[in-house]
């Protein structure tokens, strides 16, 4: 430790830090920190034409990058939106999602994230409800920055300003919102994906072996987890047949424990998904196609630097180009996240076949990433928090209806026990449920429709005009209203 203190370049960038990071939350407090080093600026020169300046460049580059990262989603604080809300409390369901979603009889019986509902729900049962979903987002967090540290400078090594163009690549993954999103979620897919990104991290026998006995710990966690399998393709400096082999291996667990668990329906759910797909009334954000990935600057960044060392992209190797079109082929937003930093690591390969093209006179890319990571703090993950709806006197098993979205799993995860619709696969919920909902969505609700299904409250933030005689407004937190549905008169 003294010897890292006695390097005055790495006090500065330490003071670097805690200006930035602090001053995000008060300027005052960079303002304070800026007097209290009276030295700083020599200092941040000394960093800039000594660490920055060497070939190789500085790894605090990426130091940086990373503060930043974490800052924002520290100072943020993101609630996730969707399935990870009900995973948490799917264990009040017996882990049978028709007892948590009515009308919803097409759902399977046998609960499809069977592992990660598990786990999900012991950490539920330690932790308080607002910090409940934060050990998920935060292993994602950490686990994609702790792989990028390790994979690209790795690939660059012996290039010219390796950590910078490292500290670049691993800031243009988190500026895309839809990465963002996918991290926030902190769904089992989720974890997947950087499962898979991490085989390129497994360079030694032993991180292989806990690379391969993670992913068969994995392969309990989602009915879909043996999509993430080809990752065997990254794994690097074993033979080919070495990783068919632990491919075949991971395959017969997957394949093993949902054929036993499912009495051998898995097959059929494949089926029913297409069915439900169909079934659908409105889309599904996760579902639409990567089209909506390139309208983010960092997109155009990239094509900029693949048009820069588009030479080397012949020197990548097939194993990442079958991977990449592997995920590419079903053309969903959902697999942004492995797409993603497969396309960083490709285009890594590209510059590292390029050395020459990485000799800059100034240390341009260290520079923008530093930049891009403080612009990146101050508000690239929106803030976002519980909407507190809390049913006063509700008791388990009463039915809820909502608007299909972030209000639907909100409803749920603050309220165990209640029922609602529509589900989480939205085409496993019967037609006339769903076009209640998106009648709720577009302000409207029927009186006679609620009595008929027996609903006893609706939650939403979207009606409009007087409110219906059949509805008593019980609670109205964030701009979301509860209503007690009563049953003694019916209106069309």
């Amino acid at each position: 430790m003294k010897v890292f203190w006695a390097n005055r370049s790495n006090r500065g960038f330490v003071a670097l830090g805690l200006a930035i990071g602090l001053g995000a939350i008060n300027p005052a407090i960079a303002v304070a920190i800026f007097s209290s080093f009276r030295t700083l600026p020599a200092r941040i020169r000394d960093i800039i034409h000594s660490d920055l300046a060497r070939p190789e460049g500085s790894a605090w580059v990426l130091w940086i990058v990373a503060f930043g990262v974490i800052a924002a989603f520290a100072l943020a604080h993101p609630v996730p939106g969707d399935d990870l809300l009900k995973d948490l409390v799917s264990s009040y369901y017996g882990f049978d999602y028709r007892k948590a979603f009515w009308a919803s009889d097409l759902l399977t019986r046998h609960d499809q994230y069977i592992g990660f509902d598990l786990l999900a729900s012991w950490v539920h049962a330690h932790l308080p409800e607002r910090f409940a979903f934060l050990p998920f987002q935060w292993f994602l967090i950490l686990g994609y920055l702790a792989v990028q540290a390790k994979v690209y400078p790795s690939i660059l090594s012996g290039r010219y300003y390796r950590y910078a163009w490292s500290a670049l690549l691993t800031i243009l993954v988190w500026l895309q919102p839809e990465f963002i999103e996918r991290v926030v979620s902190g769904r089992p897919e989720s974890i997947m994906a950087l499962w898979a990104f991490a085989a390129l991290a497994a360079d030694t026998p032993w991180l292989v072996a806990i690379w391969a006995i993670g992913g068969a710990f994995l392969m309990p966690s989602y009915w879909l987890a043996g999509v993430y399998i080809p990752a065997v393709l990254l794994l690097p400096r074993l033979r080919l047949s070495t990783r068919l082999v632990v491919g075949v291996c991971l395959s017969v667990v997957f394949v093993a424990f949902w054929g036993i668990y499912s009495d051998w329906r898995w097959p059929f759910w494949l089926l029913e998904l297409r069915k439900e797909i169909g079934l659908r009334q409105e889309a599904v954000a996760e579902n639409l196609g990567l089209s909506l990935a390139i309208y983010a600057p960092a997109f155009l960044i990239a094509l900029l630097l693949f048009w820069r060392f588009h030479d080397g992209l012949r020197r990548v190797s097939w194993e990442l180009w079958a991977v990449l079109t592997w995920f590419l082929i079903p053309d969903m937003i959902r697999y942004v996240d492995i797409l993603a930093v497969i396309l960083s690591v490709i285009l890594a390969r590209s510059m590292a076949a390029m050395p020459d093209a990485l000799a800059l006179d100034q240390n341009w890319p260290g520079a923008f990433a530093v930049l891009a990571a403080v612009f990146w703090m101050q508000g690239q993950v929106s803030p976002s928090q519980l909407s507190d709806v809390h049913i006063a006197g509700y008791r388990p098993g009463q039915k809820v209806l909502t608007v299909f979205g972030p209000l639907t799993y909100d409803t749920l995860y603050e309220n165990p026990g209640i029922r609602l619709a529509p589900a989480m696969e939205l085409g496993a919920t019967a037609i006339p449920v769903q076009k209640a909902s998106v009648a709720l969505q577009n302000g409207k609700v029927s009186c006679a429709f609620l009595n008929r299904y027996d609903v006893s409250y609706i939650v939403e933030d979207t009606l409009q005009g007087t409110p219906k005689s059949c509805l008593k407004l019980l609670s109205v937190s964030k701009g979301v209203r509860v209503w007690e549905v009563k049953k003694s008169r019916e209106e069309k």
